[in-house]
């Protein structure tokens, strides 16, 4: 995550799955939401400009989605500085959600075992900050790893790696994983290929499954319930298909 993207059409859909999953319903009780921004600098300029969902002609389209949601993502843009603080401010996310936003970042020429020391303690004061949540949300630039790219390169720090996120799966946490879609195959194998090798890495998940956002970046959330969420969280998804978020001709989410 970048403070640029703040409230963007991404921004956007990323909390309203998100409030879905967390709010109390006739599912059941709401979930304690933790959040690891995954923060690094802002980068490419131009970066986080998808903003034309909150203007007329497309703003009846999202809104209708969630009217409150909407208005805050409207008060992120247009209220200062963007940022992830802001984010948290605004109340776009439940009150009890529990934030690490502390900044994953490498210097160009920094060593290997500084950069191993930094990433360690970034991992573990993340984690300590959301040992109470329920649902645990991990937001990287990029997505989970890739075999091209370690945890210390240079690009390390946009990426999720599974050692990262296991912990929060053993104490009896669910996830929630961003992941942007790349081009180099369609969405669906994509996604099919990374269920599998969650399905594998966190042993017993078999109930791991996707939503796909639609708009601005293609990009889909991995959802990875504990046995104890499996009901309510597929519930909850299944029911942000069939609203306002999931219908119509181009529906947002799939």
């Amino acid at each position: 995550m970048q403070d640029r993207y703040a409230g963007d059409v991404g921004d956007y859909g990323k909390y309203g799955l998100l409030r879905r999953l967390c709010r109390r319903d006739a599912h059941g009780p709401e979930f304690r939401l933790g959040v690891l921004w995954y923060l690094t600098e802002d980068a490419k300029p131009g970066d986080g400009e998808k903003l034309d969902y909150l203007d007329p002609p497309l703003n009846d389209e999202f809104r209708r989605c969630d009217p409150a949601l909407f208005e805050k993502m409207r008060s992120v843009v247009h209220g200062g500085a963007r940022s992830v603080a802001f984010v948290e401010a605004c109340g776009a996310l439940p009150a009890n959600t529990v934030f690490f936003r502390d900044k994953l970042v490498f210097e160009p020429y920094q060593k290997r075992a500084s950069r191993a020391s930094n990433r360690r303690d970034w991992v573990e004061t993340g984690l300590r900050a959301v040992k109470d949540a329920h649902l645990v949300f991990a937001d990287p630039d990029t997505g989970l790893e890739v075999s091209s790219k370690g945890p210390l390169s240079g690009e390390g720090p946009k990426y999720a790696f599974y050692e990262d996120l296991l912990p929060c799966w053993r104490r009896g946490q669910s996830l929630v994983i961003y992941q942007h879609i790349a081009r180099n195959e369609s969405a669906e194998e994509q996604i099919a290929t990374r269920l599998d090798e969650l399905r594998r890495r966190f042993a017993g998940a078999c109930g791991a499954f996707a939503a796909r956002y639609r708009r601005g970046t293609s990009r889909a959330y991995f959802v990875i319930p504990a046995a104890a969420h499996a009901e309510r969280l597929v519930a909850r998804c299944r029911d942000l298909l069939a609203s306002a978020w999931g219908r119509g001709p181009r529906p947002l989410f799939t």
